[in-house]
């Protein structure tokens, strides 16, 4: 920790720079524009802990309740991933296998064919038809038995499946799945043509209904979304959604996502639609299993490397990629179905071998979607310090978002010095606002910059405004 010699004040260059806030730290005082942000907001400091040291050097520029144990929203993203990307390396792949557990002749399947999800976080629908593809491509045309979905990559029971807001439909709060496809999400495609209006679903399910009650005006396009309804309006056997409202014709093509079917519905749904789609046929229903010994190998399906998944992961703040990561931590590590217990356990191992100190880290689902994960400041900082030492530095910086152009910090800092200078993963729940990551000041020296803030409506823009005087601070002053 840096203190000011008692002589310092007394010069008068060193005096002008206190008045801008410029003067050099102390360790355990904020810089007075961060100071006055949080005065003029009426947000207490004490709400808030920021560490910031530059790499080399051997102490702290600034720590400031640097080791209180704090909600870090989604900033816990940058500890799974970095964990991941150490342990299982930037070229791991996950596998989608394809199995037969019945013979095969003259394009019949005698039997059920399989799934087996390998936990792929990145099977997106374009893959997915790829893959049945490739079962067409090996004499599979008519299937007399059922679609089994073997999930047991993953303990699925371990899994908290419920949604983390009251946005319940929406993809971010879908559960991680082994055999997860497109992250469970459908596209609900509103398109006015011929003085109608059709909606469709992308990708297509057998499971899903649209109940279309849109009706065509000639209005104003301004909010014209805000007058459309949606509901789900009943999950068995399978589900119906209906779409109602007024939308003007006017208005051109309009976009809803949402994850409305449930996990077996999902993968059942989708390919027997697309399946059916290629010419073939399915007599069976979908049902969860496992791949029996006996089954015969038909299609085996690599997933992008895992150095562009954690890309996914943090530059747009995935909660499923995320939380997928710590359980596939854990499938790996004990050769078991994964747990979020395990995966956590398989953290705090990895960092202990590895010498960082984290000692307040509680890791529950590793996505930071939660109110009891927890870490400090400090331990945070000793993490980003040792991704920079990382041989995989390259892949890990490359993940986080960069200000000023891509993922959350794409419209922070455009146009200004900081852009394209500050790489941060951020993170925001109902009153917490964090950021982690690297900033390049204007001298060329790179900082490690960590901030975490609890108080009730920080996340209501105050929080940014504060990370940002800090940000330009450090930026112009060090």
């Amino acid at each position: 920790m840096i203190r000011m010699q008692s002589r310092a004040s007394s010069t008068p260059a060193l005096g002008l720079l206190f008045l801008l806030g410029m003067a050099p730290l102390f360790g355990d005082e904020l810089p007075v524009p961060v100071r006055n942000a949080l005065s003029k907001s009426g947000v207490p400091a004490e709400s808030l802990s920021v560490y910031i040291k530059q790499i080399g050097a051997v102490e702290p520029l600034l720590t400031y309740h640097a080791d209180t144990s704090r909600t870090p929203a989604s900033g816990m993203k940058v500890v799974t991933t970095f964990a991941a990307l150490d342990i299982l390396g930037p070229d791991y792949r996950w596998q989608t296998r394809v199995y037969r557990d019945g013979p095969l002749v003259d394009g019949r399947l005698k039997g059920n064919l399989i799934l087996q999800g390998g936990g792929d976080p990145n099977l997106f629908v374009e893959d997915f038809w790829r893959l049945l593809h490739a079962v067409r491509d090996r004499g599979v045309v008519a299937i007399d038995g059922d679609l089994i979905i073997d999930r047991s990559f993953f303990d699925g029971r371990s899994i908290d499946a419920r949604p983390l807001d009251a946005n319940r439909y929406r993809a971010y709060n879908r559960a991680p799945d082994a055999m997860l496809v497109n992250f469970g999400a459908t596209r609900f495609v509103v398109l006015p043509e011929n003085n109608q209006v059709r909606v469709f679903a992308d990708p297509p399910s057998a499971t899903l209904t649209i109940d279309n009650r849109v009706r065509p005006t000639n209005g104003a396009c301004r909010r014209a979304r805000n007058q459309l309804r949606f509901k789900v309006v009943s999950k068995s056997p399978a589900t119906t959604v209906r779409l109602s409202g007024k939308y003007p014709w006017r208005c051109g093509e309009y976009t809803l996502t949402r994850a409305v079917l449930p996990r077996d519905q999902y993968v059942y749904g989708v390919f027997k639609a697309l399946w059916e789609e290629m010419g073939g046929t399915l007599q069976g229903s979908g049902r969860n299993g496992s791949a029996p010994e006996r089954a015969v190998l038909l299609v085996d399906h690599e997933s992008r490397p895992l150095a562009e998944t954690i890309k996914s992961t943090n530059k747009f703040s995935n909660n499923t990629m995320a939380r997928g990561l710590l359980l596939t931590l854990a499938a790996e590590h004990y050769a078991r179905a994964g747990t979020p217990t395990a995966g956590g356990t398989v953290v705090a191992d990895w960092l202990r071998q590895k010498g960082i100190s984290m000692p307040l880290l509680t890791i529950d689902n590793g996505s930071g979607l939660s109110r009891t994960a927890r870490l400090s400041a400090r331990g945070m900082g000793n993490l980003l310090e040792a991704a920079y030492r990382s041989p995989f530095n390259a892949e890990f910086l490359a993940s986080l978002p960069l200000a000023g152009i891509d993922g959350t910090m794409q419209k922070r800092f455009v146009g200004e010095a900081l852009e394209g200078r500050l790489r941060m993963k951020t993170g925001t729940l109902n009153g917490v606002r964090a950021g982690a990551g690297y900033l390049l000041n204007r001298d060329g020296k790179t900082f490690v910059v960590v901030m975490l803030h609890n108080h009730p409506g920080i996340q209501n823009g105050i929080g940014t405004q504060v990370q940002n005087v800090l940000l330009r601070w450090l930026y112009e002053t060090h």
